[in-house]
This record gives C-alpha cells, sequence and structure tokens, in this order.
C-alpha cells in the first residue's frame, strides 16, 4: 500500500508539469491522487496515476477547465473576465435538405437527399442514417423545419427518438407554406433522434428546404 507523501518541486514558468505537487504514492512520476501547480498558467490540476490531468487555471485575460491528454490540451470550459462562457466542444449540429419529390403518402426523413450539413460538433450527425447519436447523456432542445408546395395536401411533423415519437405537429401545406417543430428531449448515452415528414391525406404534394438542428443544453 503506497504511503501518503509530500512532493515539492520549485515554482517556475516552465513547460514542467511537475512544478508542485502534494500526494499519494511512491514515485514522482506515478504518483497517485497528485494536485499540481501546472506550466506556467496558475493552473491547479489533478491525475490518478500516469493518466490525463484535469484542472482548473487563470490565464492572461481569461481563465477555465482544461484537460491535457496525449494529443494534447483542450479547454471543454473557457471564460473572460465580462464573465461570458464558452463550451465550444457541446454536440451541436445543423444539417439542410433539397428533396422535391411529389409523394401522396408515406413519410421520409426531413434532409432527405440533403448534404448541406454546416454544423457538426462532435460529428455525432451521421448523413447516411440520418440521426443524431447521442455522445453524452443531457438535455437537448432540437427543431425541424420544412417548406411545402401543393394543392389540398396535409403532412405532418414528426421528431422521435429511438423510433418513439415525442413531438408531432400538423402541418397544413398548401403553395410554398413552411412549418416548425421543436422539442427538448432527455437523452441517454448512444440513443438517437430522428426528424420526419409524414403524408396524412393521400393527396400529392412535395415538401423541400428542410432542416433539422440539436444541440445540448
Amino acid at each position: 500500500m503506497p504511503l501518503s507523501k509530500i512532493n515539492t518541486n520549485s515554482i517556475a514558468n516552465t513547460a514542467s508539469p511537475t512544478i508542485t505537487r502534494i500526494g499519494v504514492g511512491v514515485d514522482a512520476n506515478t504518483t497517485y491522487g497528485i494536485i499540481n501547480r501546472y506550466f506556467g498558467n496558475s493552473e491547479i490540476a489533478t491525475q490518478y496515476g500516469t493518466g490525463t490531468l484535469t484542472g482548473i487555471g487563470a490565464y492572461s485575460a481569461t481563465g477555465g477547465v482544461f484537460m491535457d491528454t496525449a494529443g494534447g490540451k483542450i479547454y471543454p470550459m473557457q471564460w473572460n473576465t465580462s464573465g461570458q462562457i464558452n463550451r465550444p466542444y457541446q454536440p451541436a449540429f445543423h444539417i439542410s435538405g433539397n428533396s422535391r419529390t411529389v409523394r401522396s403518402s408515406g413519410e421520409y426523413s426531413v434532409v432527405e437527399g440533403g448534404s448541406g450539413i454546416s454544423t457538426n460538433v462532435g460529428s455525432c450527425w451521421n448523413n447516411t442514417t440520418k440521426r443524431f447519436v447521442v455522445p453524452i447523456a443531457g438535455i437537448y432542445h432540437f427543431v425541424m423545419t420544412v417548406t411545402g408546395n401543393g394543392s389540398g395536401f396535409n403532412a405532418g411533423m414528426s421528431i422521435r427518438k429511438n423510433g418513439i415519437e415525442h413531438n408531432y405537429q400538423l402541418n397544413y401545406n398548401g403553395y410554398y407554406q413552411s412549418g416548425t417543430c421543436s422539442t427538448i428531449l432527455e437523452c441517454a448515452v448512444s440513443d438517437y433522434v430522428e426528424a420526419f415528414v409524414v403524408w396524412n391525406n393521400g393527396v400529392s404534394g412535395s415538401i423541400y428546404n428542410g432542416s433539422f438542428t440539436g444541440f445540448l443544453l
């Protein structure tokens, strides 16, 4: 069983991650449960064994939470001196389609035929399956929009999680009418969310310029 110890080194502005350390372990480079003063940015970091360091720090004009992995340092959350917070790795996507296929029945993805991916943070949108796959559990907001064209046909908009409908909005589409459907869903890791247009009355019409958006709150 490792003994508790205090290991301190001189505090200096250096690239060495081991500047000041308090921890439990048997060796300075494999200490378990360490607390470091990390690099030269007034950062405090913790580490278990020789794994990823995580911590919080203050920089020249900002502060933030950081992770230091084998691929380099990333900042899941940062803030500035005005108190504004940036979370650049939050899952988010926006995809658009432009299918003008005339139909009178059935359903199809709101972004069928679309490849207009303008946002896909975390690469969680799969443009082959037309699904957003949840990377981290949380509360998500989803919005779909479509434009319809035709006389007297009736179609609805549907947002589904794991194939189960959570929001259905009936949208009568005449000539070039637009509709919007939105919902907030509690999602677990690996849940998937889709958006569909559903024909209702058997009258032919086309729906196009669809879009689907989602993000972690």
